[in-house]
């Protein structure tokens, strides 16, 4: 997901993440009817100093959890984005079982990166 925090500020760099069929090593996460979700945050480190206009995210970097998943059935999934109690915005969310799989379309911060619609 590329973001960025209201004022560059920490209190406002997250958004809760559900999925509707994702699995995470055999076993569903995230789901839409229950209260786990994945978070989602910005900032990469407890001083936020790495928040600076647009950045990419995939989870919180002082959480222990699960960020890559997979859908095991085809067709259509649904995902809920809600941010949190903070300011965050979001303008692109990429979905990729290969290219970007293991690192982000751009940088955490500062950056300028869209990736164009297949």
């Amino acid at each position: 997901m590329r973001l960025k925090s209201k004022d560059n500020n920490k209190y406002n760099d997250s958004v809760w993440v559900k999925f509707s069929g994702a699995r995470y090593q055999g076993a569903g996460v995230y789901p839409l009817n229950s209260t786990q979700n994945l978070l989602v945050n910005l900032a990469t480190d407890a001083a936020a100093s790495s928040l600076n206009g647009w950045g990419w995210a995939n989870g919180a970097y002082w959480l222990v959890q699960p960020t890559t998943v997979i859908f095991p059935q085809g067709g259509m999934q649904t995902i809920r984005i809600q941010v949190r109690e903070d300011g965050v915005e979001l303008d692109q969310i990429v979905l990729s079982p290969k290219t970007y799989l293991t690192r982000a379309p751009g940088s955490p911060g500062g950056d300028g990166t869209f990736v164009p619609k297949p």
